[in-house]
């Protein structure tokens, strides 16, 4: 496949100059588009980078983007505002979440230096450099994440619970499908219809769904039915006094 690439050569003039006018008129396009319908004030990071990235791209690979865009800016920009929209009241878990993760950063610099390391030693700077780079930007990944988790708090609504993995994943369990909220969590193992929403950190509460909510694992990237969700707030004690309002009243 490369020989043949090989042989045919570089693009033709034409071909260059049909490239580079369809990326400058999908480029103006746009910026109408964002002209017309500039995000709305108030939004968070993600939101508002999720906005722009839909004028120019399609909708799938705009939330990719856009969620590759944050992760960066969180990787370097600690001190961003909390993403807590009006109305919302915030439930942080990255206090319990962090020092595990902290654990994998250092694992990862202590992997990144080693692996340079070998890799000059063993097979030169030509492929050493390479791999030191794709080794760095896994650790900044890891530190954007690390980033995330007090900017993307799970959110506390009038009508709906957002639980939130930092930029990981978002789930809407609306009031309508919570069964109960139970704490402390008894002690069993993970049951086939349990998520897990506590990074590197036993959960201490669990939402009890009604109807079971359709979620992608992300392992085998297979869709299971999920009948609880398990958390592990900072402060249990005020989740179960925020979240009583939701809870569904005894008939009289």
């Amino acid at each position: 496949m490369t020989a043949s690439l090989a042989k045919r050569g570089p693009l033709p003039p034409w071909a260059v100059g049909a490239l580079i006018a369809a990326a400058a008129t999908q480029l103006v396009l746009g910026l109408r588009r964002l002209q017309r319908h500039p995000p709305p004030p108030g939004q968070s990071l993600h939101a508002r980078m999720v906005s722009i990235a839909e004028a120019f791209l399609p909708r799938p690979l705009a939330r990719f983007a856009a969620t590759e865009a944050v992760l960066l800016t969180y990787a370097f920009h600690w001190r961003a505002k909390p993403d807590i929209p009006a109305g919302a009241t915030p439930s942080f878990y990255h206090r319990g979440a962090r020092p595990m993760l902290w654990v994998l950063a250092g694992a990862g610099l202590v992997e990144l230096v080693v692996l340079h390391v070998i890799a000059l030693v063993f097979w030169g700077p030509k492929l050493a450099w390479p791999l030191f780079a794709l080794s760095e930007v896994g650790l900044v990944y890891v530190l954007g994440l690390i980033s995330s988790l007090d900017k993307r708090p799970t959110l506390i609504f009038e009508d709906r619970i957002e639980v939130r993995l930092g930029l990981l994943a978002t789930h809407q369990i609306p009031q309508a499908n919570i069964a109960g909220i139970v704490h402390p969590l008894p002690s069993r193992p993970e049951e086939a219809g349990v998520l897990k929403a506590s990074l590197a950190t036993p959960a201490t509460v669990g939402i009890e769904l009604v109807t079971p909510l359709a979620v992608r694992s992300w392992k085998s990237r297979r869709v299971r039915q999920v009948t609880m969700i398990t958390l592990a707030p900072d402060d249990p004690q005020a989740f179960l006094h925020d979240t009583a309002h939701l809870l569904p009243r005894p008939a009289p």
